[in-house]
């Protein structure tokens, strides 16, 4: 589909005494109100950011033609709305900022060999093409995509969305800090090359070390 939805948003602390990180999902359809795009669902707000900012690009162009930086600029006003309107909304200030496409995501579940999951029942969803039968499984790949996507035919929708999220944020953290993982220079390899291939971070941020202290998140 056409647009780009922030379809999950992880707001995640880590206390500065070392204690347990935490972490909550926003809802992707929260509104908020955003002074660049108006009143909007809080999933819409990058990309309803980053293309008012091409426009305003376009109608300043003499050439009517937006430029490269001009795209870059728009990317990066799409991301620090959205960061705006997490911090309008929680009310707590964002010290870093980390985003990863559809690609990555299947990308950094291979590169770890898959994920282990658990389902009370069977699932055949045809929209987000999760097609699992029930009980203890590993995914992978675009299963994994498939399993994190769906929402329909899900008691609580989004928010049962949101659930099976975390769960598998949670055995994906635990996957990748693994003696397994970490001590096997192919599977390591992978896994630095999938996330570099995936994640866009800020500047002056330790990645790993920040992996590190998501360990013992529930």
């Amino acid at each position: 589909e056409e647009g780009e939805n922030t379809d999950t948003i992880l707001l995640v602390r880590i206390p500065e005494d070392g204690s347990s990180a935490t972490a909550i999902s926003i809802p992707r359809d929260v509104y908020v109100e955003e002074t660049a795009v108006g009143p909007s669902k809080i999933n819409g707000v990058y990309g309803a950011t980053k293309a008012a900012s091409l426009d305003r690009a376009m109608e300043n162009s003499p050439t009517g033609e937006v430029t490269e930086e001009d795209r870059e600029d728009a990317v990066k006003a799409g991301r620090n709305g959205l960061i705006n309107a997490v911090e309008g909304l929680t009310g707590v200030r964002a010290d870093h900022y980390a985003e990863i496409g559809l690609l990555g995501f299947v990308l950094l579940t291979d590169a770890v060999g898959g994920v282990p999951v658990c389902l009370n029942n069977d699932v055949n969803e045809p929209l987000s093409g999760a097609n699992f039968q029930a009980g203890v499984q590993t995914i992978s790949g675009s299963d994994a995509l498939s399993f994190v996507r769906q929402r329909h035919d899900l008691p609580a929708g989004d928010l049962d969305r949101i659930v099976r999220q975390q769960a598998f944020m949670s055995q994906l953290v635990k996957k990748t800090l693994s003696a397994g993982t970490l001590t096997d220079p192919t599977k390591l390899g992978a896994l630095v090359e999938a996330a570099r291939r995936s994640f866009v971070i800020d500047q002056n941020w330790d990645f790993v070390d920040f992996a590190l202290k998501l360990k013992d998140i529930s």
